[in-house]
């Protein structure tokens, strides 16, 4: 029983060690940079920076990208995930949505993104970003 009970707790120790969830957990806030890319056109790799600020679970800011696309997002910290809804400020408009796993303490975002709407045909893609 005893032998039991103490693998349970390693296990479970082990299972929990690094998980980062809670409010405030993973420090967000500053600017990452890096590169997206378009699905339906792999060549195409664009630089771009996202710039978040966190308050508790929740997360709001901007990203602009070399491609001339600019965007506000919202969105919410579920443990080492993000996901965001994106309001596209450019004169195309349209909205989208985007979920990023967060890795490294918060300091990379590796994710994909979906936009609709506005002058552009619906795409999507994804992104790979690091915490400057």
């Amino acid at each position: 029983m005893t032998c039991r009970l103490l693998m349970l707790v390693c296990a479970f120790s082990i299972a929990s060690c690094g998980n980062d969830t809670g409010p405030n957990a993973l420090d967000m806030n500053g600017v990452y940079a890096g590169t997206y890319t378009v699905s339906n056109h792999p060549q195409l790799v664009y630089q771009g920076a996202l710039q978040i600020f966190q308050t508790g679970d929740s997360v709001r800011g901007t990203t602009n990208i070399t491609s001339g696309r600019t965007a506000n997002l919202y969105g919410v910290v579920l443990g080492r995930f993000v996901v965001m809804r994106l309001a596209i400020n450019d004169i195309c408009g349209g909205s989208g949505t985007s979920s990023a796993q967060i890795t490294y303490g918060g300091h990379r975002l590796s994710g994909k993104y979906s936009v609709s709407g506005g002058c552009s045909p619906e795409f999507s893609g994804s992104y790979s970003l690091t915490k400057q």
